[in-house]
């Protein structure tokens, strides 16, 4: 199984959410996506979450040590 990682440090761009749109297409049936942001852009991660849920993948949230914010899922 594969583990994609997406990184959206420093900031959330507009081609940093059309990649993960694209990735999250793409993603087979038990595979893995692990994505980090800037604990300071949490707030927006409402956007990457329906993405996910767009594409039917179960997700996770967590901070990090220090400045990190975590997402991981995992194609349904």
């Amino acid at each position: 199984m594969e583990n994609t990682s997406l990184d959206f440090r420093p900031e959330i761009t507009p081609k940093k959410i059309n990649k993960l749109k694209e990735t999250a297409g793409e993603l087979k049936t038990g595979e893995h996506i692990s994505i980090i942001l800037e604990r300071t852009d949490a707030h927006q991660a409402k956007n990457i979450l329906k993405i996910l849920e767009e594409n039917n993948i179960d997700y996770q949230t967590k901070g990090g040590h220090e400045d990190e914010f975590f997402i991981t899922g995992k194609k349904q």
